[in-house]
């Protein structure tokens, strides 16, 4: 019971958006777990945001809601930059180089962020016209269908840092600032496995490169 009840080792249940998960969370995991290794963290893709007080995760990762109870912490991680990305190889035919350029090529959509291109566009004041183009069920499905040539995707910065770094994905348009703010939620109380991934995940988003 000891051993069970010990908040110095054991599961740490979070919770966070698909696509975060596979893009930034994971990619940067193996240094928690290399200075951590009895803490196991155990990932939920979430396609809604789950609700801290009435699930059973430790961490919620989130776009912050602005509707938080005293006994919730928030941990405030970075805000999010949207901006068109798209793969060299389909740069170098197309020229994106002003905004009003993006109109009439070919355009990819999420189901689950269906306005992303409008707000890329309204934080420009540019009025992007609506635009058909093959959408798919997740963001994690346009970034690779992006990467893959098919066309341009609207896509926030956290998430496709690596891939411009290593070179699957250009911006040639930069990003700008969506409004959104991602967060981290705990209810306030002691859990020291807790505390050490939060302090860690602190230190990963402001170690995280401005787009």
């Amino acid at each position: 019971m000891r051993a069970v009840s010990d908040e110095d080792y054991g599961t740490l249940d979070i919770s966070c958006f698909s696509t975060f998960t596979v893009k930034w969370l994971i990619p940067r995991l193996y240094h928690f777990n290399a200075l951590h290794p009895d803490i196991e963290v155990r990932l939920s893709a979430a396609e809604r945001p789950a609700d801290i007080e009435r699930e059973r995760y430790d961490l919620i990762i989130a776009v912050d809601d602005a509707k938080n109870a005293d006994h919730v912490e928030v941990l405030q991680l970075f805000p999010e930059w949207l901006g068109p990305v798209l793969a060299p190889s389909l740069a170098a035919r197309i020229k994106l180089r002003k905004p009003a350029d993006v109109a009439g090529k070919p355009l990819l959509h999420t189901k689950t962020r269906s306005n992303a291109w409008q707000m890329w566009s309204k934080s420009l004041c540019y009025a992007l016209p609506p635009q058909p183009g093959p959408e798919f069920e997740h963001y994690y499905f346009t970034l690779e269908a992006a990467i893959g040539g098919l066309g341009v995707c609207v896509a926030p910065w956290h998430l496709v840092i690596d891939d411009i770094r290593d070179g699957r994905l250009v911006a040639p348009l930069g990003f700008q600032d969506s409004g959104y703010r991602y967060v981290a939620k705990r209810l306030r109380r002691p859990n020291k496995r807790l505390d050490k991934f939060c302090a860690w995940l602190h230190l990963q988003a402001q170690a995280a490169p401005s787009p």
